[in-house]
């Protein structure tokens, strides 16, 4: 299994310690990429000089691996212990998948809805705007959020 771990953090976050302990037994290769201020680690840290996006700096960390696959978290994740070991093995049985994702749960066990559908321009117009407040997407946009099904 050759699987590298990229855990992409906006600053000093409490939850890093335990997502890289949780992370690093299941991975051949880990890396940290922090916007400022960066956290104190003992992996690989690439620091940018100023806040980047979550996918510039996930595309960062997937850039300085080698490993064929690698897991993206967030440093609030926490990992069963056998979590990437089943990522891995579903990808290499399903070869024409482009991603494989994790079902997440909140720390209570509830199931955390994650998916989502392609976005669309209006439906991004609300998201990402004050419309929100307003608009309310996350009950107005149950498909997007796929939610229904």
């Amino acid at each position: 299994m050759s699987v590298a771990g990229v855990v992409v953090t906006h600053g000093r976050d409490p939850g890093i310690d335990d997502c890289l302990s949780s992370l690093r037994p299941q991975v051949d290769e880990l890396v940290v990429v922090a916007n400022p201020p960066a956290p104190e680690v003992d992996v690989r840290l690439i620091v940018n000089d100023r806040a980047l996006g979550f996918a510039t700096n996930a595309n960062q960390g997937i850039a300085a691996t080698t490993a064929p696959y690698v897991v993206i978290a967030n440093p609030d994740t926490e990992p069963r212990a056998d979590a990437v070991e089943l990522l891995f093995e579903f990808a290499e049985t399903h070869p024409r998948a482009g991603i494989v994702g994790p079902q997440l749960l909140f720390p209570d066990g509830r199931w955390q809805p994650s998916r989502r559908r392609f976005p669309t321009i209006s439906g991004t117009v609300v998201r990402r705007t004050p419309l929100r407040k307003l608009l309310r997407p996350q009950t107005r946009q149950l498909e997007h959020y796929m939610l229904e099904d």
